[in-house]
């Protein structure tokens, strides 16, 4: 049975301080914290992210015939947000920033 799994690639990531082109350790959990993802997760969709973004209609799938996910419909995006979380504390309009 050993023999018939699946071998998954693997990458080390080095974490840096934060700039324009790296992010820290600190922020990158602070980014799957607000996502209520893990960093795995969260890796995955920044790495996804940049993939549509670069390489848009040019992009090969995994090669297992996966196709691209359709766009969200209305329904479901209302179910989305209506399931996200709600702001805590006093809502501070921005005229009173400043």
């Amino acid at each position: 049975m050993a023999g018939t799994a699946t071998k998954r690639k693997s990458l080390l990531f080095k974490f840096k301080e934060d700039t324009v082109t790296t992010v820290s350790h600190e922020t990158f959990s602070e980014v799957a914290k607000t996502l209520g993802f893990n960093e795995t997760q969260t890796l995955h969709l920044a790495i996804a992210r940049l993939r549509d973004e670069v390489l848009g209609d040019r992009q090969h799938g995994s090669g297992d015939g996966e196709e691209r996910y359709p766009p969200l419909t209305a329904a479901q995006l209302l179910n989305i947000r209506s399931q996200a979380p709600k702001p805590r504390g006093k809502l501070v309009r921005k005229e009173s920033l400043f």
